[in-house]
């Protein structure tokens, strides 16, 4: 605070805020939506990763050939090469 006869203004408070609570739950509060964007840029992340090793798998002529196919269509999938 600055002291008296200061030529700043005073804070003027109009009404009375203690009824309100002193913080949110769910999505209202700030923190869960930075919870949940941390989890989306993670997730993110993570999938951008695993895409990426299959990429490099599939380019790659070293080696054994990694098929991008989940097991269940590895078989029809031999039949469209």
């Amino acid at each position: 605070m600055s002291p008296p006869g200061s030529d700043e203004l005073q804070p003027q408070f109009m009404g009375d805020l203690s009824t309100l609570p002193p913080h949110a739950h769910g999505n209202r509060s700030l923190t869960w939506w930075g919870m949940m964007g941390m989890i989306a840029i993670e997730g993110t992340a993570f999938v951008l990763a695993v895409a990426t090793y299959f990429y490099l798998a599939n380019q790659s002529t070293i080696g054994r050939r990694i098929s991008c196919c989940p097991i269940y269509c590895r078989a029809s999938c031999q039949f469209v090469r």
